[in-house]
């Protein structure tokens, strides 16, 4: 942003709010900027939490499930459904997860080191561990392991 603000002759904050400041209100602007990107990273921080929570209720509910059916006596029908349950329970689950992981946040190039939201196909196809997806950035436009970063 730096170098932009640079080029532009404007101050981050001015970057930031998207309109000129003058030296009475810069104040009163930069603190508001702060503090919508504190509540950000708090909104992104809290949909983490909250798609930890779903995946650990998924996972309860759908072995608890699985395993009821293979252990209790009952009709084939029932198993069935039981099983049938379960898979809808972990599809939820999962999309659930997944939205809330692609609504929280960006991703960090490492090769230009730009933050981004990656386009919904690219998330959803990109292999990834916990805190990193293989993506394409669309700054340099290369593949690479894109590490998960709360705010900008």
């Amino acid at each position: 942003m730096i170098p932009l603000c640079e080029i532009l002759e404007i101050s981050v904050n001015e970057l930031l709010s998207g309109c000129f400041i003058n030296q009475e209100n810069y104040e009163n602007k930069a603190e508001e900027n702060l503090i919508s990107l504190l509540n950000e990273r708090k909104s992104n921080k809290e949909k983490l939490i909250i798609s930890f929570i779903v995946f650990f209720i998924t996972f309860l509910g759908s072995i608890t499930l699985i395993l009821l059916s293979g252990l209790l006596e009952m009709k084939l029908y029932l198993r069935i459904l039981l099983i049938c349950i379960a898979i809808v329970i972990i599809i939820s689950g999962i999309s659930t997860c997944c939205i809330l992981d692609y609504t929280g946040g960006y991703f960090k190039c490492p090769n230009c080191k730009e933050s981004f939201i990656p386009t919904k196909k690219d998330y959803i196809f990109g292999l990834h561990t916990f805190t990193k997806r293989k993506l394409t950035c669309p700054y340099c436009h290369k593949t690479s392991y894109c590490k998960k970063k709360l705010s900008k």
